[in-house]
């Protein structure tokens, strides 16, 4: 059995051993289609959600707004929802408390180091931006354009992350703004 039917079906069964989801129960199946969807997710970890009402799963590390997870775990129906990571790499399923799926989802998609020459942060920053658009893991409002990704578009990104509450990405870009202007 390949490793993504064998997580599908042990998310599955831990469905069933939580009794979660009381509704909107085919969400599973949306959850197994997002796993083959980012399979190529460098950290290989997803954050799962069962909540009373569906489940939630995002990936990690490629600057997914974190709100996809923590609206739902600090919500008032926080305390009926159950947290996991899903590694498909290494094919497992763990449970995990709230503050570990906070701050998995809050890792960025890569690190940007002052170690980093100029040119390697921005080929950086282009390889998570076109991942981004082209996965379409930011929503469905109109991004910058991906025609150039010099750094004087990288105030357009940032708008466009601030307008739309991606912490997270605005973290990162900003810290890849200071870094390129050797701040």
């Amino acid at each position: 059995m390949a490793i993504l039917q064998h997580l599908q079906q042990r998310m599955l069964e831990i469905s069933n051993a939580e009794k979660l989801p009381l509704h909107f129960k085919s969400d599973l199946e949306i959850d197994g289609k997002e796993l083959e969807r980012f399979k190529s997710n460098p950290s290989g970890k997803f954050v799962w959600l069962l909540r009373p009402s569906g489940t939630q799963i995002v990936p990690v590390g490629l600057g997914v707004n974190p709100v996809h997870i923590t609206y739902w775990i600090w919500s008032e129906q926080g305390p009926d929802i159950k947290a996991f990571v899903v590694d498909i790499n290494a094919g497992t399923i763990e449970k995990i408390t709230h503050e570990q799926a906070e701050s998995l989802i809050m890792m960025p998609p890569c690190k940007i180091s002052t170690l980093m020459s100029k040119e390697e942060v921005i080929e950086k920053v282009a390889c998570v931006l076109r991942e981004g658009v082209n996965s379409k893991i930011w929503g469905a409002f109109n991004p910058p354009s991906l025609d150039d990704y010099a750094q004087w578009n990288w105030i357009d990104w940032l708008t466009y992350f601030k307008s739309s509450g991606n912490h997270l990405m605005q973290s990162f870009l900003g810290k890849a703004i200071r870094r390129v202007n050797g701040q």
